[in-house]
């Protein structure tokens, strides 16, 4: 299938500089060209933007798919049962798509949800963006986030979780590497380094071994530490970064997601 978009200002480049009298030309799913709208092809057809913007894709690298956005989204999942919450994912997953978020990470969700919904958008089930899923997070017994959680207390728990979650179809590894500021705070700080670097390493070691990356919810300092000698990707949060850190994070190429868990 082959058409031109036409009557819009194109937004692209590293600056995305906005353009006006371009096309875009598609074909089979693909961009195949940027053209000048006095060049159209008589015989393709022709979809008015109406003067609108075109831009790439955006890519949200943190969500919850099966959250409500709500100040107590935990409490919104623990009054639904798992059918609701699937319901809920898909349904988000399809307003980012049309909002133009073409790309999530999911890295977190009650029972693998993300990993469901992202299988049956792979297959066509769904309409939705690329969703990269972890699913369940790899955390201490206790730690943090224990409603998604899937619970390895030592280097052979470690190995058997992320093989788990790499069996299940995950993308991505998730660790929680501190207590958190929201969804629980029972039984948990921000400061407390929760599971240890030996365990990291372990879970990194084999997430790299399959072509994975992980990711590290880490707040509190000793957290992002230990998450930056075991090898993670990327430190989510990072409240208590600091300049030794992030001189650690640049030698070590691990990227920082500063965020808020958001629909």
């Amino acid at each position: 299938m082959e058409f031109v978009i036409s009557n819009v200002q194109l937004l692209f480049g590293e600056e995305l500089e906005c353009k006006k009298g371009l096309a875009l030309l598609i074909k089979d799913g693909l961009i195949k060209d940027i053209i000048p709208e006095s060049q159209l092809p008589a015989t393709v057809k022709v979809i008015d933007g109406n003067g609108g913007f075109l831009a790439p894709g955006l890519i949200d690298l943190h969500i919850h798919m099966m959250w409500d956005g709500s100040l107590n989204p935990v409490q919104t999942s623990e009054t639904e049962g798992y059918e609701q919450m699937l319901i809920r994912a898909v349904a988000n997953c399809q307003t980012y798509l049309h909002h133009g978020i073409t790309t999530v990470r999911d890295i977190g969700s009650i029972d693998d949800i993300a990993l469901h919904v992202a299988k049956g958008i792979k297959r066509g089930l769904i309409s939705g963006p690329d969703v990269i899923a972890s699913g369940k997070t790899l955390t201490m017994t206790g730690g943090h986030d224990p409603f998604w959680a899937r619970f390895v207390d030592g280097k052979e728990e470690a190995l058997k979780g992320v093989r788990e979650q790499i069996f299940k179809g995950a993308e991505v590894i998730k660790v929680s590497s501190t207590g958190g500021v929201y969804g629980r705070i029972e039984g948990e700080q921000v400061g407390n380094a929760e599971l240890s670097l030996e365990e990291q390493e372990v879970i990194c070691n084999e997430a790299h071994r399959f072509g994975l990356k992980v990711a590290s919810h880490a707040i509190g300092r000793d957290g992002i530490h230990n998450s930056i000698l075991a090898g993670v990707d990327t430190i989510e949060h990072g409240h208590f970064l600091d300049d030794e850190l992030v001189a650690l994070m640049e030698e070590r190429n691990t990227a920082w997601i500063s965020n808020i868990v958001r629909l």
